[in-house]
């Protein structure tokens, strides 16, 4: 494995379990067992390690996405999918880290998360008209608008303001605010697979709790 690699690898871990905030070069160093000049010869600064470790998550999530869309039946099968690997996310995560991004790092924020959110109303539009097509997803609304709107909720659920992680559970809130959403668009053939898929799947209830 190449040296940046590992730095980036390292400082990502770092950044989602203690916030961006908290994390200083010297941590990322030690926890690397290298020396902080080491990571300078590779990063000039702090901003610039944040900004290829986001980089490089969004696109490994892009390719664990691929994946999990090969291996999923049907669009409705790949959101619920999506929507347990997302609990699980969060459950080994620090919620402050979205919200650091965002407070203390504006231009990365806009640069790249919003950039990339522009992308997944993109997936999000050929997801749902994939479900209208096999039947599990109504055909009576707006699909971009949905697919707009369904992004800026996830972007929501994250800022500390509108939803304090010391009140609101993170897993839960995300849970339940996507599951309504998704519900909505469902034909009584997407509601019936929903309503299996929470019977047979007890590691997505216990990842609730």
């Amino acid at each position: 494995m190449e040296l940046k690699e590992r730095i980036i690898i390292g400082a990502t871990k770092l950044f989602f379990k203690e916030g961006v905030r908290r994390v200083t070069m010297d941590q990322i160093a030690a926890y690397l067992g290298v020396s902080k000049r080491t990571i300078y010869e590779t990063f000039s600064n702090k901003d610039e390690l944040l900004k290829e470790c986001i980089i490089t998550h969004i696109q490994l999530q892009q390719e664990e996405n691929s994946r999990i869309a090969a291996e999923s039946e049907t669009a409705l099968h790949f959101f619920l999918n999506l929507l347990s690997k997302g609990v699980e996310n969060l459950k080994t995560s620090n919620p402050q880290f979205v919200n650091d991004v965002r407070t203390y790092y504006p231009k990365i924020w806009s640069s790249i998360i919003c950039t990339n959110r522009d992308y997944n109303v993109f997936q999000i539009i050929k997801l749902i008209q994939q479900g209208i097509n096999e039947g599990v997803f109504r055909n009576d609304f707006e699909i971009p608008l949905i697919s707009k709107l369904l992004t800026e909720i996830m972007s929501l659920l994250v800022d500390h303001d509108i939803f304090p992680p010391h009140i609101y559970a993170p897993a839960k809130l995300y849970t339940d605010s996507v599951m309504v959403l998704i519900r909505g668009i469902c034909t009584s053939k997407g509601l019936e697979y929903i309503d299996n898929y929470l019977t047979t799947n007890l590691a997505f209830e216990t990842k609730q709790a």
